[in-house]
């Protein structure tokens, strides 16, 4: 079993981005684990809430297409051992 790292969107060059990694045997594998984790984790559309104290802000919700997630989104594979 590896570790697949995914790199998905790139907050350094735009607004929004995110990682994640996931043991499994193949990246296919690994993508199909993650869609199910998003799936799983998020509300019926894919929303997830963030949380804030600030008096101003009404609502922060990021949205995941977990249909969108990819085998060619991981940049890296590592043995297990290494997680």
């Amino acid at each position: 079993m590896n570790s697949y790292h995914f790199s998905i969107g790139n907050s350094a060059s735009g607004p929004i981005g995110f990682c994640a990694q996931v043991a499994a045997d193949t990246r296919g594998e690994a993508a199909a684990k993650l869609r199910r984790a998003v799936q799983q984790s998020t509300g019926a559309a894919g929303e997830a809430a963030i949380r804030s104290s600030d008096p101003d802000l009404g609502y922060l919700a990021v949205y995941f297409n977990p249909d969108c997630i990819r085998a060619s989104d991981t940049n890296e594979a590592e043995p297990e051992a290494a997680i």
